[in-house]
C-alpha cells in the first residue's frame, strides 16, 4: 500500500482529484438515487423502482467517465504538477495557469457563519481560509435529500412511493464508491510515507464520506480493512487511524477521529492520550482495548459480509433428477453388483493365493539369496491379478454409471486400497531404482522405527532387498509396510491384503489430464522448486503437465486463491485437478468456490474439473496459527508497556517516530499480508472460508495425512512438534505443523451441506509415518543437521505424493488414459 515516495507526489495529488470528482457524483443533485435492497428485490430493481433512480445512476456512471477523462488529463501535465506541489511544500502561492485554468473545479461558496467545514477548507499552506469545499455542500445536501425521502415515506406519496415493501433490509447508501474501495484507498494512506498535504487531505474526505453514509456501508469499509475478519489487521489499521497525521490543518479544526468513529459506529473507540502517562487509562493497554473495539466491529459487520455474499457468489442448487436420469439410475443397479461381486471373486482368489505363499520372510534364505515360489502359487497369483484388473474395470463402469458410488462405503473402502497399495508400489520402484536417494532412507528408517510384534523382517537392510527378484521384493515390500505406515492395526491388514501383496502397478500409458499445484505458506509461486524432479517424471512417464499458481508467501486465501484462478485460465486446456501442499490446501479450495460460485465464465472453467490432492492440509486451520495470534497481542501489550516505564527518559519526538515507524510497518502491503496469512490458518479463518464456501459435488479428494515420531522428525521442526504437543488438547497426532484429525479432506469446524458433500467424497487413506516438510528437500537442506542426515529425514520418496493420486483415479476411470 501508500503512494510511493516523495518523487511520486502527483499519484498523491491524482487520488485526490479522483476522490474529490467521486464523492461529488456519490452526492448528486436531483431526485435521489439510493441504492438499497430487500428480502425480495435484487440491488438492481431497488434502483429502478425509485424515483428518479435509473437517472441517478446514470448520472454516477457519467461521473465515473468523467473522473477517468479527468485523471487521464492531468497525467498529461504531470511535470508543470510536480512544479507546483514543490512550491506548495514550501509553503507559497500559486496561481493557477494553463493546468489550473484546465482542469478548474466549480467556483468554492463563502461560508455561512456557525458552519462545520471540511479539510479542503483549512490547510495550512496557501489561503483557502474562508471557504467551503463543494464536499461538504454535498453532504449537506444528501442530508436533506434524506430528510426528503424520509418525510415522502410517512406520507405516503404516490409519487415517491417504491414498488414492493417500503422499509427496506440492506442501504447502501449514496457513495459512488462502494467500501471495498473507500478501505483500499484508506489503506494505502495509511501506509503513504511521507504523510504530506495531499495525503491528510484524501484521509480527511475518506472519512467524511464514511461518516455521512449508513451504518452499512460503514462495517462493510471496517471488513474490509480487516482482510475478510481478522481482529489483527484492523486493530493495526485502527492503531494508525485513530493517530491521524493531521499537522497539515489548523489546530483548531483537526478531528477527534476516535470521537467522530466512536459517533458513527456506536462502539466506543479509545484515545491513545488516555493510556499514556497521566492519562485516566494510564495503567491499562492500549493495544488490548484497541483489539476489543477491533472484536466489536467485526461481531457488527456479518449483515454486510452475509449482503456481499448473496450479490457476488451464485449459490449452486443440484438440478432435481430427470425421468431420463431416474431409469438410468435403476439400470445401473445391475452394473453396481457386478462391481461388487468382481472385487468379492477377486479378493477370494487372492486370499487363497496369500494363503498358499506364505509369509515372505520364512521363504527368504538365511544367505542373502531368495527361492522361487511353486508353480501352483504362480498359477494362483496370475488369477488373482487378472480378477483384481476386472475388479477395477466393473467398478469404472460402475462409477461412470452411477456417480454417488464414490459415496459408497463398499467403493470408498476399495478406494482407499488401491490407492495405499499404489503408494508403497511407487516407493517400491523409487528404492529398486535408487530415485531421490530414497535406499538411504530405508536403511536409516527400518533401523530406527518402532516395529510391531507382527513384523518378522530384518532391522538391517542389505543390498540384496535392492532386487526386483520376487522374494526379495516381497520382502521389501513388508518392509515398507512397517516403515511407511503409522497405525500398527492398518499395517497387520495390510499384511493380509492380497492386493496390497500383489503390488499391481498401473499399466503404462499417457493421461489426458492438467495439475494445478498450490504450494504452501512460504512459497515462491510459479518459480517454486517443490517437488521438481517428481513433476518432472511425471511428465516424462505419464505426459502430464504440472502448473505452478503464482501464490506468494504469506498472503491471504484470497490473494493466493485469484493466483490458482488465474493459472487454471490461462494455462489449462484439458481436464485438470488441483494439488494443494498445507495452505495451498485452503487456497485451493477457496479458488474452487469462487469458480463454481462466481460468473458463468467461471463456473465454465470447472466443467473439465476431475479430482483433488491434499498434502498434510492446514484447510481446517492450525493450533500454531490460533495460539500465534494470541502470543502475538501478548508480545504488542508486554511492548507497549515496556515502552511506557521509559516515557519519563524518552523525548516526544522519539516517542512519536516509535510509534510513526510501527504505523507504517503494521499499515504496509508486507504487515497486512503476513496478518491476513496468518489469520487464514487460524481456526475462526478456516471456519469463515468453509462458513459459506461451496465446492464441486461428486469430485473424488485423496489426501495424505501425517504423524511425526523422533525417528521422523528434522531437529528443526523439534520445537514445533512439542509446542503444538503443548497447544492441543484435542490431539495427540500431528506432522509438527497440523493435527492428524485436521488434516483430512473435508470441513471438520462448520456443518452444513457443502460439509457433508465434501466428507461424502473423501476418500480417505492410512496415515503415513513422516513430518509435514516431506515434500521439500533442496529447499530446506540449509536447516539439516548430522542427526537429520543420520535418519536421511529429508530423502524421504517424493513421488508417493502425487503419482498414486493420479494412479486411482485413472485406474477408476476419472482420468483418461490416452
Amino acid at each position: 500500500g501508500g503512494y510511493g515516495g516523495p518523487a511520486f507526489m502527483p499519484q498523491g495529488m491524482a487520488v485526490g482529484f479522483f476522490l474529490a470528482t467521486a464523492i461529488r457524483g456519490s452526492f448528486a443533485t436531483g431526485e435521489p438515487g439510493r441504492v438499497t435492497i430487500n428480502k425480495n428485490k435484487s440491488a438492481a430493481a431497488g434502483v429502478a423502482g425509485q424515483p428518479g433512480g435509473v437517472i441517478a445512476l446514470q448520472q454516477l456512471l457519467e461521473e465515473q467517465k468523467t473522473v477517468a477523462a479527468e485523471i487521464q488529463k492531468l497525467q498529461s501535465y504531470q511535470q508543470e504538477l510536480l512544479e507546483e506541489t514543490t512550491r506548495l511544500l514550501a509553503g507559497k502561492h500559486v496561481t493557477p495557469g494553463t493546468l489550473g485554468k484546465k482542469l478548474a473545479s466549480p467556483a468554492p461558496q463563502p461560508v455561512k457563519e456557525g458552519n462545520w467545514v471540511c479539510m479542503l477548507d483549512f490547510l495550512s499552506p496557501g489561503d483557502h481560509k474562508g471557504v467551503k469545499s463543494t464536499l461538504r455542500s454535498n453532504i449537506d445536501l444528501a442530508v436533506k435529500l434524506e430528510k426528503q425521502i424520509e418525510r415522502r415515506r410517512t406520507h405516503g406519496s404516490p409519487q415517491a412511493m417504491w414498488h414492493g415493501v417500503p422499509a427496506v433490509d440492506f442501504d447502501f447508501g449514496t457513495s459512488l464508491l462502494g467500501p471495498l474501495e473507500v478501505a483500499t484507498l484508506l489503506q494505502s494512506g495509511l501506509a503513504a510515507v511521507p504523510q504530506g498535504r495531499q495525503v491528510q487531505q484524501n484521509q480527511r474526505m475518506l472519512l467524511e464520506l464514511i461518516v455521512s453514509q449508513p451504518a452499512l456501508f460503514q462495517r462493510g469499509v471496517f471488513y474490509e480493512l480487516s482482510n475478510n475478519g481478522s481482529a489483527r489487521v484492523l486493530s493495526n489499521h485502527l492503531l494508525a487511524l485513530l493517530d491521524l497525521k493531521q499537522d497539515a490543518v489548523r489546530p483548531e479544526m483537526r478531528l477527534d477521529v476516535a470521537d467522530l468513529l466512536t459517533t458513527a459506529l456506536g462502539i466506543e473507540l479509545p484515545r491513545r492520550a488516555d493510556f499514556m502517562a497521566g492519562g485516566r487509562h494510564a495503567s491499562h493497554s492500549y493495544i488490548l482495548f484497541l483489539h476489543r473495539a477491533a472484536t466489536k466491529i467485526l461481531e457488527e459487520c456479518m449483515p454486510y459480509v452475509a449482503l456481499k455474499q448473496w450479490v457476488q457468489q451464485v449459490e449452486v442448487h443440484d438440478a432435481p433428477p430427470s425421468p431420463m436420469a431416474t431409469k438410468r439410475l435403476a439400470s445401473s443397479e445391475a452394473v453396481v453388483a457386478a462391481a461388487k461381486q468382481a472385487i468379492e471373486e477377486a479378493d477370494a482368489v487372492g486370499s487363497e493365493w496369500l494363503k498358499l505363499r506364505g509369509c515372505p520372510w520364512q521363504r527368504h534364505s538365511t544367505d542373502g539369496g531368495s527361492t522361487g515360489g511353486g508353480a501352483e502359487e504362480q498359477k494362483l497369483r496370475t488369477t488373482a491379478t487378472e480378477r483384481y484388473q476386472v475388479a477395477f474395470e466393473r467398478c469404472g463402469e460402475a462409477l461412470k454409471a452411477h456417480r454417488d458410488c464414490l459415496q459408497m462405503d463398499w467403493f470408498k473402502s476399495f478406494w482407499g486400497r488401491n490407492y495405499d497399495s499404489l503408494t508403497v508400489v511407487s516407493v517400491l520402484r523409487n528404492v529398486q531404482q535408487d530415485i531421490d536417494n530414497t535406499r538411504a532412507w530405508v536403511h536409516a528408517q527400518v533401523g530406527t522405527c518402532s516395529k510391531g510384534p507382527e513384523y518378522k523382517g530384518v532391522s538391517m537392510v542389505s543390498d540384496d532387498f535392492w532386487s526386483t527378484e520376487r522374494r526379495a521384493e516381497d520382502c521389501l515390500l513388508d518392509m515398507l509396510l512397517e516403515v511407511l505406515f503409522y497405525e500398527p492395526a492398518v499395517r497387520q491388514s495390510y499384511r493380509s491384503d492380497p492386493l496390497m501383496q500383489l503390488a499391481l502397478e498401473a499399466p503404462a500409458g499417457k493421461y489426458n489430464f492438467t495439475v494445478v499445484s498450490a504450494m504452501g505458506v512460504i512459497t515462491e509461486g510459479a518459480a517454486g522448486t517443490e517437488m521438481k524432479e517428481t513433476y518432472e517424471r511425471l511428465r516424462e512417464v505419464r505426459g502430464v503437465e504440472v502448473v505452478r499458481a503464482n501464490t506468494a508467501t504469506l498472503h491471504s486465501v484470497d490473494f493466493n486463491a485469484e493466483q490458482i484462478q488465474k493459472a487454471v485460465m490461462e494455462h489449462v486446456k484439458t481436464p485438470w485437478g488441483w494439488v494443494g501442499y498445507s495452505q495451498g490446501c485452503a487456497n485451493a479450495f477457496r479458488a474452487e468456490a469462487l469458480m463454481l460460485q462466481g460468473t458463468p465464465g467461471q463456473q465454465k472453467l470447472l466443467e473439465s474439473f476431475r479430482c483433488r490432492q491434499l498434502l498434510f492440509s492446514a484447510a481446517n486451520g492450525s493450533a500454531h496459527a490460533t495460539c500465534g495470534d494470541w502470543k502475538l497481542l501478548r508480545a504488542l501489550i508486554d511492548g507497549e508497556r515496556f515502552l511506557k516505564k521509559l516515557q519519563a527518559s524518552m523525548s516526544a519526538t522519539t516517542q512519536l517516530l516509535g510509534l510513526n515507524l510501527l504505523h507504517h510497518f503494521l499499515c504496509s502491503r508486507v504487515g497486512s499480508a503476513f496478518f491476513g496469512s496468518v489469520q487464514s490458518l487460524t481456526h475462526e479463518g478456516a471456519r469463515k472460508m468453509w462458513r459459506d464456501g461451496q465446492h464441486c459435488r461428486g469430485v473424488p479428494s485423496t489426501s495424505m495425512i501425517g504423524v511425526a515420531e523422533q525417528h521422523t522428525l528434522p531437529e528443526c521442526l523439534d520445537m514445533l512438534w512439542h509446542t503444538l504437543n503443548a497447544q492441543m488438547e484435542y490431539s495427540n497426532e500431528q506432522d509438527t505443523q497440523v493435527a492428524q484429525e485436521e488434516a483430512v479432506a473435508h470441513p471438520i469446524c462448520v456443518d452444513n451441506a457443502n460439509r457433508r458433500e465434501l466428507e461424502k467424497t473423501d476418500m480417505r487413506s492410512a496415515v503415513q509415518r513422516t513430518h509435514h516438510w516431506s515434500p521439500l528437500r533442496q529447499e530446506v537442506l540449509f536447516l539439516q543437521t548430522e542427526r537429520d542426515k543420520d535418519k536421511a529425514v529429508f530423502d524421504t520418496p517424493k513421488d508417493r505424493h502425487i503419482f498414486p493420486w493420479l494412479e486411482v483415479n485413472a485406474r477408476f476411470g476419472v482420468i483418461e488414459v490416452i
